[in-house]
């Protein structure tokens, strides 16, 4: 896992990035973890990838393009 962010009230959000155009169920192994071991805490967990498409693993997993912080009109 690349990193852990966590909220002033203990929620944590996992982010895995990968440099891959393709992911696997094992892409998502550390996110996993992280939610097996603090379930009370972990909200969301992000793989973000070098693909064209958000995809989501289960309800708490989500793979998102990087391509998705250079499109025009996101964040403006």
């Amino acid at each position: 896992m690349d990193f852990i962010l966590e909220s002033r009230r203990g929620e944590l959000v996992g982010i895995e990035v990968k440099a891959s155009t393709t992911l696997s169920s094992k892409d998502f192994n550390g996110l996993r973890h992280l939610r097996e071991t603090t379930p009370r805490q972990f909200k969301r967990g992000i793989v973000f990838y070098t693909g064209e498409q958000v995809v989501p693993f289960d309800e708490q997993l989500l793979a998102v393009p990087l391509s998705l912080f250079w499109q025009s009109g996101v964040g403006s």
